[in-house]
């Protein structure tokens, strides 16, 4: 005979990817953000809504989990900001929330330039 198993209640919502949560990018980029919804094993849980905010900067507002449990998003950081928040819930679990730290140039100070050996380029960052 077959045997089934199925995962258990969900428990938590966690980065899918093992980077932690926090995240570096361009500002005004957009940034992939996965998160997995698991039980108390570790097992991913398929089907449920996944809510990501703030809505104005996602490419998607909510997500269903897929057969693994991930639910993926992008994540459009602000352009005059070094860093923000970004949240992803699952209704009755404690949410997980990102701080993606947004890179600012100025004066196109890094873009392609053709620079002898031996001398100093000067670049600067927000």
């Amino acid at each position: 005979g077959t045997i089934n198993v199925y995962p258990g209640a969900a428990t938590s919502l966690i980065d899918a990817d093992n980077l932690g949560n926090q995240r570096t990018t361009v500002a005004g980029s957009a940034q992939l953000l996965r998160v997995k919804l698991i039980d108390q094993h570790g097992n991913g849980i398929p089907g449920e809504t996944v809510v990501f905010s703030p809505s104005s900067q996602m490419s998607n507002v909510s997500d269903i989990t897929t057969v693994n449990g991930i639910a993926t998003t992008y994540y459009t950081t602000p352009q005059n900001e070094n860093s923000s928040i970004a949240v992803a819930s699952v209704a009755g679990l404690d949410p997980l929330f990102f701080t993606v730290f947004g890179i600012q140039y100025s004066d196109y100070s890094l873009q392609p330039k053709v620079v002898n050996r031996g001398k100093n380029v000067i670049f600067r960052m927000k």
